[in-house]
Formats: C-alpha cells, sequence, structure tokens
C-alpha cells in the first residue's frame, strides 16, 4: 500500500529566487495497491469488483489495513467533539484544531500519524501532533488537512484505520491487470495494481 496526500498549491519564483506559494484549500488522500501474484480463485471475485465501478464513476470504502498503521495514542473512552461555543455553535469548517472530551484522563490518546473521522463525515482525517487528555478527560486534536465540515456538538469522533474507511473511486476509467499461465499449462498467475482517490463528499 501507498499512501499520497495530494495538497494543490500554486508556486512562483521571482528571477530574486523569492518565493511565493498559495494553497488552494483542499486536500485528499490518495492509495496505491499491488497485490501479490494470486490464483484466478482470488483473481476473479477482485476483478469483477473493479468492471462494476465502470471506470471512475462508482463510490466505495476502503479501509488501511490496521496491521500495517496501529493506532499509536491509547484511544480509549468514547470521545466526542466538544463544541463550548454556545447557540448558535461556532463555524469549524477551517479550523485545524477541534476540542474533544470523553477520553481516559491524563494520557496520549492520540498521537501523530494516527486517523480519526467524525461520525457523519465523509472525510478522513490525520493527526499531527500528540494529544495528550487532562484530569476531565478533554484534549485538543490537530488535524491535517483543514475541517471541510462543521462536527456537532457530541458528534463521536472515530479513532484508529478500522474505524476510518475512506470514501474513493478508482483513478482511472481503465483497470488492467497482467497474466501469466502457471506451470503445466494450467490456470494462471494475476497481477494486479489499483490507484485510488479519496472522494468528498
Amino acid at each position: 500500500v501507498t499512501v499520497r496526500s495530494i495538497s494543490p498549491t500554486i508556486v512562483s519564483a521571482a528571477h530574486s529566487l523569492a518565493r511565493q506559494s498559495r494553497s488552494l484549500g483542499a486536500q485528499r488522500w490518495a492509495f496505491r495497491l499491488r497485490y501479490p501474484p494470486l490464483r484466478h480463485s482470488s483473481f476473479a471475485a477482485l476483478w469483477g469488483f473493479l468492471v462494476q465501478q465502470r471506470g471512475q464513476h462508482e463510490t466505495f470504502r476502503f479501509t488501511l489495513p490496521s496491521q500495517l498503521w496501529p493506532l499509536r495514542g491509547t484511544g480509549g473512552g468514547t470521545p466526542r467533539v466538544d463544541d463550548l461555543g454556545g447557540s448558535p455553535a461556532p463555524n469549524q469548517i477551517g479550523d485545524r484544531t477541534i476540542l474533544t472530551d470523553g477520553w481516559p484522563a491524563s494520557q496520549t490518546v492520540l498521537r501523530a500519524g494516527d486517523w480519526v473521522k467524525f461520525t457523519g463525515h465523509n472525510k478522513c482525517y490525520m493527526v499531527t501532533e500528540d494529544a495528550a487528555s487532562d484530569a476531565g478527560g478533554v484534549a485538543t486534536v490537530t488535524l491535517e488537512p483543514a475541517l471541510v465540515a462543521d462536527p456537532a456538538d457530541n458528534e463521536l469522533v472515530n479513532v484508529g484505520t478500522a474505524n476510518c474507511p475512506f470514501t474513493v473511486a478508482l483513478a482511472s476509467d481503465v483497470p488492467e491487470f497482467t497474466a501469466r499461465p502457471m506451470a503445466g499449462g494450467v490456470g494462471g498467475k494475476f497481477a494486479v495494481e489499483i490507484e485510488l482517490i479519496e472522494t468528498y463528499p
């Protein structure tokens, strides 16, 4: 699995080599999945699924294997968004930090590189700084990218790869595979590489 973070940026440099950059305010995750050679019995169902996507048309859920990307923080508790802004609640779209509660007390509940996702959102976020809870189980979580939607007060915070499925589509209209015959000429082995791109919403 190859993971990429795509953040479009406009960059220009003057003759003096002074550099200017401007973020376009967007970000999405992309994945390359490279499978080992598969027997036809394992490959056929995968290929049927890929063809069913009709190129880039359909979307589906993809979850990173948790054994490859385990949670580094302690996690635990029932973490929720803690919106202390009153009513009406402030708009948090564009913020890179969010206040949460419901964690176990006085622990490093999340570490840089952990994944989080809010129950009502499709977007997955990466934690970029360690987050420690206080004695009351409150922790400020720093995220990338900036929030693309406004989490509701008490909205659940899902933690770890198993709880953060990405909504993705194929990055190409032309999935393909390579096949070679097995020894003896009966059956074959199939190699396939898939490019996925996160879609939002």
